[in-house]
């Protein structure tokens, strides 16, 4: 197999702000993440998968999330969830569609922090006052009730227990207030410096009416709330402490921030007054913003569940056990390396391919980059060490940059250009020859008509009403037709592009809005729809109508990624358990052989990774598979497998692991009818020494293309290099070294 690895487009890294775990009594996806960029993402905590996203915004940035139970929902298990952020607005979300149902303004400016105390919201403010917000009218009800003054600058931190709210801010101090009255009852005078105030950057509620404070002078606090007075300070960061969180009992504490330190703080004994430091965590590298404790229940209420994250955007899991261990290995240990989601959005920072016309189209949050891959001049030569060189390689060239303005128009802009209205880009794909693009934000849908050789870019205003809304995925498929899945419904609709009509609308099929599409079949006839629910459903484009339901088993968790196999007899479904399911199309029912799902080794692929793509090299080659994720490419022969019983048999199924891959945020296979022939002829593989498949064992490729031959399979990967995602990040924290 021939894999060019490609670096054209840098996508950033996109930073974590907020988290907030919802009680264990809620059922679906629990884990509510707030990114710096205003997506709000939902996490599912038994796998550690994500779920759905919302595409954000330019200028938010979500700063706290609050999960509220639902008083006029009749189930225990309804919950709703509403953000605040530096956009001087608060929120409710959908929880089933991550759509705003119900949004004010906070009449102070940014909202730094948010807490409640029964039906009330309470929402520290920069203008120095703490706003009050009514719930009590149930799901999508947000009221303005009043306001407390409580400090002439801004107040960065909220906290509420019982009658009194507590709040911090840039003054050196957390005040009490009463929320029936409104009256300061009391100060608390944090330590500070002779040149400026000390921050106060976090509070939370402890058991026993305690509170705990983190500022900028690195010091965690715990306060006696009835005397107003500190009955321990701990000195255990360099910089500032960001981030606090508490287990539900208030027994445990948890503190991060920018020494990228996570220390944690724990009550001893019955009595709550004596508290220790227990131990600390390293495993960041950058500033820590957000910690939120799992209140799952535990064989030890010092070992809880949580999960952190930063500036860095990677979410890292924090158990008490080790999923990736069998329990005799986990007993013999007591703490474990945490789990590293990647740093990446799988929803919306994508790219597609257009193999006839060698045109690359990468998605980012403002804007749509369309890159052209020239064709090599002549057959690549290797190396004496194994690598091409890269004078050989083929060069790669911006065409377009492009961003939505709106529904009425499209504009190529430079370099510096952003989204005219603020939406960021949510779905987006290009068709084969690159004679279309169809890109969607929440102002609605578009359709391009692209010139290549002219450099052109002219949008469709002649589109049906039908499809001028937003869209959560879009895939040219079959003879010119444009799969269309609504944003916030379960419709999915086909429009013919040289006729601009409608053909089919699909609605009763999901129960859910569609994340992923897929098309294949001998003839391109298929049309496969994964929704949010974890429902997988065929179509046929041929007859315009339903086919197929995919079977899938009750736990398995929702699917990640869908594709069709070589020869486009079955459709491959990929879940979030790593659990692969083949189903014979045309059978209508589960692939020969593969009457159970299949499953990836745990030593192969970690729990939390991802698999984003599925890819099927060449028609000549109809058992082999490629799943790839923004770590990893699995490369998977299904030919000889069996049914599996237990994960030992799972080596039936020969699973190869390509090592050092890194931030792929898109895969395809490649065909060499229309995008051409390999890099490396015959030739350049018998210099090499490289016949039947085999390479010599010291061969490296040290360029942009990795080289194991078998056969005519290509794939083309699009990756971020190291570098350029480090390079958007800030300097990491230096931590001073004491010596003993």
């Amino acid at each position: 197999m021939e894999l060019l690895r490609t670096r054209l487009c840098e996508w950033h890294p996109v930073g974590i702000d907020a988290l907030s775990i919802a009680p264990p009594g809620r059922a679906g996806p629990r884990l509510a993440v707030g990114r710096a960029n205003g997506a709000l993402e939902l996490w599912d905590t038994e796998t550690w998968h994500l779920c759905c996203s919302s595409p954000g915004r330019a200028k938010r940035s979500i700063r706290s999330i609050l999960w509220l139970p639902d008083s006029s929902s009749e189930g225990s298990s309804s919950w709703r969830l509403i953000t605040a952020g530096l956009h001087r607005e608060v929120t409710e979300w959908d929880v089933s569609t991550l759509e705003p149902v119900e949004s004010i303004a906070s009449g102070g400016g940014a909202v730094w922090m948010l807490c409640r105390q029964s039906d009330l919201v309470f929402a520290a403010c920069d203008d120095g006052s703490i706003r009050v917000i009514s719930v009590e009218g149930g799901a999508g009800s947000l009221m303005y009730q009043r306001r407390i003054n409580v400090a002439k600058s801004r107040l960065l931190c909220v906290s509420a227990r019982d009658e009194f709210i507590y709040a911090g801010g840039s003054e050196s101090r957390i005040t009490k207030w009463s929320i029936s009255s409104g009256t300061c009852e009391g100060s608390m005078q944090v330590e500070k410096t002779k040149e400026a105030h000390t921050l106060v950057w976090n509070v939370v509620a402890l058991a026993d009416g305690l509170l705990a404070s983190g500022d900028s002078l690195g010091l965690v606090l715990i306060w006696d709330t009835v005397s107003c007075s500190i009955i321990h300070r701990f000195a255990q960061h360099q910089a500032d402490v960001l981030a606090l969180a508490a287990s539900a009992d208030g027994r445990t504490l948890l503190s991060g921030g920018i020494d990228a330190k996570i220390a944690c703080f724990a009550a001893q004994g019955s009595n709550s007054d004596r508290w220790v430091f227990r131990s600390a965590s390293f495993y960041h590298k950058h500033d820590i913003r957000a910690i939120a404790v799992d209140d799952t229940p535990s064989s030890s209420e010092l070992d809880r569940p949580f999960v952190s994250g930063g500036v860095a955007g990677r979410l890292s899991v924090h158990l008490p056990h080790d999923i990736r261990r069998s329990p005799t290995q986990a007993a013999k240990k007591t703490f474990f390396r945490p789990l590293l989601c990647s740093s990446f959005s799988p929803l919306f920072q994508k790219a597609s391919v257009a193999q006839e016309s060698r045109l690359l189209l990468c998605q980012k949050d403002h804007a749509l980059e369309l890159w052209y891959l020239q064709e090599p001049k002549d057959d690549v030569k290797l190396e004496g060490s194994g690598g091409f060189d890269p004078a050989d390689m083929p060069e790669a060239q911006l065409l377009l940059r492009i961003t939505l303005t709106g529904t009425d128009g499209v504009a190529p802009t430079g370099a510096d250009a952003s989204n005219g209205n603020g939406d960021h880009i949510c779905a987006s794909a290009i068709s084969q020859d690159g004679s279309l693009i169809a890109a969607s934000n929440m102002a609605g849908t578009r359709l391009f008509h692209l010139t290549v050789g002219e450099l052109q870019v002219q949008q469709e205003k002649a589109l049906p009403k039908a499809l001028q809304i937003p869209s959560r995925t879009l895939l040219f498929c079959g003879s010119g037709l444009l799969a269309v899945a609504a944003w916030r419904s379960s419709k999915l609709l086909l429009l013919d592009c040289a006729q601009l009509k409608v053909l089919a609308t699909f609605e009763k099929e999901h129960s859910a809005p569609i994340s992923l599409l897929a098309a294949g079949g001998p003839g391109g006839e298929w049309l496969a729809s994964a929704d949010l629910a974890g429902v997988v459903q065929v179509f046929s484009l041929d007859g315009l109508q339903h086919h197929a339901r995919v079977p899938l088993a009750a736990e398995g968790g929702i699917p990640t990624a869908i594709g069709f196999d070589s020869p486009g007899k079955h459709l491959v479904v990929v879940t979030s358990t790593h659990s692969v399911t083949l189903f014979d199309v045309e059978g209508q029912t589960l692939a020969a052989g593969f009457s159970a799902p299949i499953s990836i080794p745990r030593k192969i692929l970690a729990p939390q990774a991802r698999v984003c793509g599925v890819a099927a090299p060449c028609a000549s080659m109809p058992g082999k598979l490629l799943l790839w994720g923004h770590s990893f490419v699995l490369s998977a022969t299904l030919s000889g497998a069996k049914q599996q019983k237990s994960e030992e048999e799972a080596s039936q199924v020969n699973w190869n692991f390509l090592k050092g891959i890194r931030h792929v945020l898109a895969l395809t296979s490649l065909d060499e009818a229309k995008w051409g022939r390999p890099l490396s002829s015959d030739a350049a593989r018998a210099a090499m020494g490289v016949t039947d498949g085999k390479s010599k064992k010291k061969r490296k490729s040290n360029s942009g293309a990795a080289l194991a031959p078998s056969g005519a399979v290509m794939a083309l990967s699009l990756e971020v290099s190291p570098e350029a995602a480090e390079r958007s990040l800030p300097v990491p924290f230096e931590r001073k070294r004491f010596s003993k």
